[in-house]
């Protein structure tokens, strides 16, 4: 398990003695990844996660979620991106989509070289009886090295 240590949104000195000071397994970068905090993070083996904030999160939606992650991501040097809308399409139906569309995800972060955070399912979310709608996704990315989001 990696504990996530910290959200940065942009590039400022406080994130910078955070970092320096604590070394968190997991920085998340939101929107952008400002290159000297990322070779900051990388220098100690620390993982940097990019997410990109999406306001409508539906399945309809999904392609130009996509789309924008992989604009934000490729040519950055973080190593892994969030594909999945954060704690959106959490039961039922959705749950079953967003299985399809995060191995979609999936398969775009290793286009790039990077590994995937999929899920980002909201404290006690999906219901238990439920997971099985989400096992496609658990199962490709177990057997390709992704990470599975849980905020907990």
């Amino acid at each position: 398990m990696i504990r996530l240590g910290l959200h940065v949104q942009g590039a400022h000195d406080a994130a910078e003695r955070y970092i320096r000071a604590v070394r968190p397994q997991l920085v998340k970068f939101l929107d952008d990844a400002p290159a000297d905090l990322l070779d900051l993070v990388h220098s100690y083996g620390g993982l940097t996660l990019l997410r990109v904030y999406w306001e409508h999160q539906g399945a309809a939606e999904y392609g130009e979620y996509l789309q924008a992650v992989e604009r934000k991501a490729r040519g950055s040097a973080v190593k892994a991106v969030e594909v999945s809308y954060n704690e959106a399409m959490q039961a039922g139906d959705e749950l079953t989509a967003k299985a399809e569309l995060d191995i979609a995800g999936m398969k775009m972060a290793e286009r790039l070289g990077k590994r995937a955070v999929i899920g980002s399912f909201s404290v006690g979310m999906p219901d238990l009886a439920a997971w099985g709608r989400y096992r496609p996704a658990l199962e490709y990315a177990a057997a390709h090295g992704h990470l599975l989001g849980l905020h907990q």
